[in-house]
């Protein structure tokens, strides 16, 4: 009788044995199914931000774009109005100079050209 316990006991072990890797096997197959599952949600997550970032990118790419036009087009406009109020200035010194001496003509006693 304890050879036949003892058969049994060693033929129950063998079996948990089985079972348990079994089981084991059976749970790292589905670990890594649900691995496998995690990496394709995380690539299209990837995809589905990159598809989305491309467009505000782009976006910023044109605002830069645009604000270096919009830069160098004040830049040649002050250049252009800098340019303008300095020939306006010289004309009104012009005129200045001119009228001065032209009073200073009328102010001068006549005969007297020093």
């Amino acid at each position: 009788m304890a050879d036949d316990l003892s058969t049994r006991l060693a033929a129950i072990e063998k079996k948990v044995d089985e079972l348990t890797k079994e089981l084991m096997t059976d749970r790292a197959d589905s670990l890594r199914a649900r691995l496998e599952e995690l990496e394709v949600r995380a690539n299209l997550l990837a995809k589905n931000a990159r598809d989305e970032a491309a467009p505000m990118l782009e976006a910023l790419r044109n605002g830069v774009l645009d604000a270096r036009g919009m830069v160098e087009q004040a830049r040649d406009s002050a250049g252009d109005t800098l340019k303008s109020a300095s020939d306006r200035f010289g004309s009104t010194v012009d005129d200045l100079r001119g009228r001065l001496e032209e009073a200073s003509q009328k102010i001068r006693p006549k005969g007297n050209d020093d």
